[in-house]
Order: C-alpha cells, then sequence, then structure tokens
C-alpha cells in the first residue's frame, strides 16, 4: 500500500500538472480548452472577428464605399477584446510558478469580494491569511480565487473593451 501525500504534496503535485498543460496561448485560461493556432474558443472567435471586419472594411473601401460607423466601432471593440485578453492572461497566469505574497491574496479576495458582493471586505487580513496558510494553501485559494475573477473577466469582455473603446482608453 502507497502512503498517502500529505496535503501540502497533493496541492504542490495539483498545480504542477496545472501549469504544465497546454494553454491558450494568448489568455492563458486553465480550463479552457485549445484549439485552432493554439488559441482557446474565445481568443479564436475574436481573431476570427477582426478578420471578417477586416475584409469587409477592406471591400467597401475598395469599391469606394463609406464605412459606417458601427462597423468601425465593432473592430476597434474586437482589437480592444484581443488585448484585453492577452492582459488576462499576464495578470492570472505567472503566479502559480512563484510563491504567492500574503498581502497579493487578500487583493484577490478583496477584489472577489467587491464583484460578487459590491461590498469591500477582508481589508487587513495579509497577516492572518499568512499565518494561517503555509504558502501551497496560499498558492490553492489564490488559484480559486483567480479563476473567479477570470471567469467574471471573461463574462462581461465585451462590455469591458466596449467602455474602454467609448473612453478611449
Amino acid at each position: 500500500m502507497q502512503p498517502q501525500p500529505s496535503e501540502d504534496e497533493f496541492i504542490k503535485g495539483f498545480l504542477e500538472r496545472l501549469s504544465n498543460q497546454e494553454r491558450c496561448s494568448r489568455c492563458r485560461d486553465w480550463f479552457a480548452p485549445v484549439y485552432r493556432r493554439g488559441l482557446c474558443g474565445q481568443c479564436y472567435r475574436t481573431d476570427s472577428r477582426i478578420a471578417r471586419l477586416e475584409r469587409s472594411i477592406g471591400a467597401i473601401e475598395k469599391s469606394g464605399g463609406r464605412v459606417d460607423y458601427a462597423t468601425e466601432f465593432d473592430l476597434r471593440i474586437a482589437y480592444k477584446k484581443r488585448e484585453l485578453q492577452q492582459l488576462d492572461g499576464e495578470v492570472y497566469s505567472p503566479k502559480l510558478a512563484g510563491p504567492t505574497d500574503p498581502v497579493e491574496l487578500e487583493e484577490s479576495l478583496r477584489e472577489a469580494f467587491r464583484r460578487f458582493t459590491g461590498r469591500d471586505r477582508f481589508t487587513g487580513w495579509a497577516n492572518i491569511l499568512g499565518e494561517a496558510l503555509p504558502p501551497q494553501q496560499r498558492k490553492f485559494v489564490y488559484f480559486l480565487l483567480s479563476s473567479m475573477l477570470r471567469e467574471h473577466d471573461r463574462k462581461f469582455l465585451r462590455r469591458r473593451a466596449a467602455h474602454k473603446v467609448v473612453l478611449g482608453r
């Protein structure tokens, strides 16, 4: 009979397997299956939309017509979506490799609570989280929180992109 791994060893193995699995080359989502060109479905659809809109605009301009504002606006939103997908990958991915600081964990906990309830809680909990949770468990809790935040971001990606385009950011 094999000895059971400790909780920390189990979490460490889980996070290592997760970080070694194939992920989308743009958003680096842990759970989204990878399809064509190394992209997940959402990233691939964004690229397809950009290509389709660029072809449409090119055909209109080639025929001497005028491109309407809605088509240009959709293209700008699609470009912003691609930029936000890349940013999500840079923000949420690298934390599994290195140590998770209790302050980062507190910030993630506060952000998740704020997004889902509209209230700000857990201010000053970094010391409690640092003392109560060993490093591997902090990584696992951070992984869970960042997965929830990432899914929230993915759900409202078009709205976020449109808002940034309108504001000119």
